[in-house]
């Protein structure tokens, strides 16, 4: 929100579907495997993102 200019009520919601691990992230093995280009830390995806489309699409 703060990278777009606008403001939002958000209300954190409580989850008790089952429990994760207290570190999980995905791993993108395979992609390295194969030589392929891992994706972009999520945080600089989103700003290219709203960079580039405005925040709209």
């Amino acid at each position: 929100m703060r990278l777009t200019g606008k403001t939002a009520n958000l209300v954190p919601v409580d989850s008790d579907h089952g429990m994760r691990p207290k570190y999980s992230v995905l791993d993108n093995m395979m992609l390295r495997l194969e030589g392929l280009e891992e994706p972009k830390d999520w945080k600089t995806a989103l700003a290219d993102y709203i960079k580039a489309t405005g925040g709209k699409g």
